[in-house]
């Protein structure tokens, strides 16, 4: 994930996702998308496509 440059991550990733993926950041506890979900399915990276997790 680390070969392109900061332009492409800035222009492939939205700002919240930039933050986390790139700066090391986080979102606020109980906030996310999916922090209650109880739908099945599968977690991927943004940046790299690579499952983190099913659920």
């Amino acid at each position: 994930m680390t070969d392109k440059d900061d332009a492409y991550w800035r222009g492939k990733l939205t700002p919240d996702e930039y933050h986390v993926l790139r700066q090391k950041g986080t979102e606020r506890a109980f906030t996310g998308e999916y922090w209650n979900t109880t739908e099945r399915g599968v977690y991927t990276c943004r940046g790299c496509g690579e499952v983190l997790f099913e659920s």
